[in-house]
């Protein structure tokens, strides 16, 4: 007598397991070549995503140094530019007025220092603004609340 085997209905799940050994050793190695082949491919990114931000660094570093140069050039020619025209005032000062020439010096540096004194005041007042006093207020704790 050869036994039957029933048929299988809808409401039995089909086996997931692999009914032979070898079926077996053939998912496993399947399983391993795909976590392989996900690992090449994340070292692969990981090694473009890394070129790619070195590329960026290096091109945001020469643009550093030649915003610097630029600005280091933009104020060697305002310092000059700005010696020319106290110059050219001082001499205007010698010919229109009786002023010696080391007078007019005088009264021109003395001018420089007035205006640099005034800017200092003016960058002291608005040094005021950098100390974040109202978040500073609003971060500080309440008296009544340390007291209690």
């Amino acid at each position: 007598m050869t036994e039957q085997i029933p048929p299988k209905t809808d409401s039995e799940p089909e086996s997931v397991a692999p009914s032979t050994e070898s079926e077996a050793e053939d998912t496993g190695d399947g399983l391993l070549a795909n976590a392989s082949a996900l690992i090449s491919e994340y070292r692969a990114v990981a090694t473009s995503h890394f070129k790619l931000a070195a590329l960026e660094t290096k091109k945001a570093g020469e643009s550093l140094v030649l915003i610097v140069a630029l600005g280091v050039i933009s104020g060697v020619l305002a310092v000059t530019s700005w010696l020319a025209m106290v110059a050219a005032a001082t001499l205007a000062l010698i010919e229109l007025t009786a002023l010696s020439p080391a007078g007019a010096i005088f009264l021109m540096a003395a001018l420089n220092i007035l205006i640099a004194l005034g800017l200092l005041v003016v960058i002291f007042r608005q040094s005021r603004a950098l100390l974040f006093s109202a978040i500073a207020s609003n971060l500080a704790p309440d008296k009544e609340q340390t007291d209690a």
